[in-house]
């Protein structure tokens, strides 16, 4: 008489009864339930305005009075999330910036305000910032530094220059921002 264990079909009974026998993917799933599990969402902080969600990583500074070279993303209600740069320089040189040229491993980008360039000056010290939206080269030039080894920016003034290095929670923002991007339901023209 051959010996017949029930252990199998029992297992095999509770995973059937539980719903985890198979692996059936739930197509009601909605585009904001699965953005939700993004890793990059959770690097989020949203600040919501006028019926604007905004995005930015968590490690972005609020603050005017710091370097910073960031890209955040804007999104209204349901529709695709657009994506914006912003760059500030903080400093004691009275730099007056007229453009920024990042330089990676390869390559080089030259990035220029839209319009005027906001500036603030006081107890010795230099702001000037812009933000704009993010075109094409703008996102290629995201694609780059994000995987580059070393990036150095050149924050060129009416008469003078500042140069720094991009910081790794920097680059690691900007990886953070277009993964967001995707996961939000943005695609790249």
């Amino acid at each position: 008489m051959t010996k017949i264990s029930l252990l199998p079909f029992l297992v095999a009974c509770f995973l059937i009864l539980s719903g985890t026998a198979c692996s059936v993917k739930d197509s009601s799933k909605s585009k904001a339930t699965s953005a939700q599990e993004s890793p990059f969402l959770n690097a989020m902080r949203v600040v919501e305005e006028d019926g604007v969600k905004w995005y930015y990583d968590q490690q972005t500074t609020t603050m005017q009075n710091r370097n910073a070279f960031h890209f955040y993303l804007g999104q209204k209600g349901d529709n695709s999330p657009w994506i914006r740069f912003r760059h500030q320089y903080y400093g004691e040189i009275d730099l007056d910036l007229r453009h920024v040229e990042v330089r990676t491993n390869e390559n080089s980008y030259m990035i220029y305000p839209d319009g005027e360039v906001s500036t603030n000056r006081r107890d010795g010290y230099s702001w000037n910032w812009f933000d704009k939206a993010a075109d094409a080269d703008l996102i290629t030039m995201a694609m780059d530094v994000q995987t580059a080894d070393n990036v150095l920016l050149r924050q060129t003034g009416k008469e003078v220059y500042f140069e720094r290095a991009l910081t790794p929670e920097e680059r690691n923002g900007i990886r953070n921002v277009l993964g967001a991007y995707k996961a939000l339901g943005g695609q790249w023209k």
